[in-house]
């Protein structure tokens, strides 16, 4: 088995000649005398800073395991490899010596298998989306979750600076006051009458007065040559009415 790790650290190569026991046709144990193959270009012992694992694509790390039959490197989950968590385990625990691994995908692709077979592809297909997709649900997950990170301001008590967002903020909050205001005073509008020029000290004055030019208005006609249209669907006309 390939025990991955980075720089001088790691484990030499392990792997047997590429049989795999009945038993077990993932895992095989090697001979001693063969421990100390050599590395082959196409074949590498260690993995390098940009490898990625062959099923969910993601960097592998200095615990990654590595196929004995391909160039392959995984993360040693039981998800990636396709072995139960326990053998997983028992496998980084002892450095996995004298034992050769070969991933799904050369199983899948031996001659014993049959290249073409896709019942053996199909579900290798599968797991490697579903490994991809999970990752990437982790990921966007924790950066939910993760507090945002909010730049440094370079102002100070000393050097004050104005943020142009800020300002941005100041001006839509400021137009929003003004145009509920507006909406505001319009609906007061609606059923309102406004009077203008009537020389009153107090309400009860203005009252007297207003019911003499309401009483003028209903009893006499009135000339409506100054008439004007401000807003007829608000219904807001103006028109001048003679001194009483």
């Amino acid at each position: 088995m390939v025990r991955g790790s980075r720089g001088n650290r790691g484990r030499g190569r392990s792997g047997g000649n590429g049989q795999t026991p009945t038993g077990n046709p993932q895992l095989s144990s090697t001979l001693p005398s063969q421990l100390d193959r050599h590395p082959t270009t196409s074949n590498p012992t260690n993995p390098s800073a940009d490898d990625h694992c062959a099923t969910c694509n993601q960097i592998v790390g200095d615990d990654c395991i590595g196929c004995d039959r391909c160039t392959n490197w995984f993360c040693p989950s039981g998800m990636c490899l396709g072995l139960p968590d326990e053998l997983v385990r028992g496998i980084t625990q002892f450095g996995g010596d004298a034992i050769a691994y070969i991933c799904t995908e050369c199983r899948c692709t031996s001659p014993a298998s049959g290249p073409d077979n896709p019942a053996f592809k199909q579900p290798l297909q599968t797991v490697k989306k579903l490994c991809e997709t999970l990752h990437t649900l982790s990921s966007k997950v924790e950066r939910l979750t993760s507090p945002p990170s909010l730049p440094q301001s370079s102002a100070s008590p000393a050097n004050p600076t104005t943020d142009p967002a800020n300002n941005t903020d100041d001006n839509a909050r400021r137009l929003i006051r003004d145009e509920i205001h507006e909406m505001n005073e319009r609906q007061k509008r609606v059923n309102s009458l406004i009077v203008r020029d009537i020389d009153a000290p107090d309400n009860s004055v203005f009252k007297q007065h207003f019911t003499t030019v309401a009483r003028y208005l209903l009893e006499n006609p009135v000339d409506f040559t100054d008439l004007k249209c401000i807003n007829r669907e608000r219904k807001f006309y103006r028109l001048n009415v003679p001194n009483i």
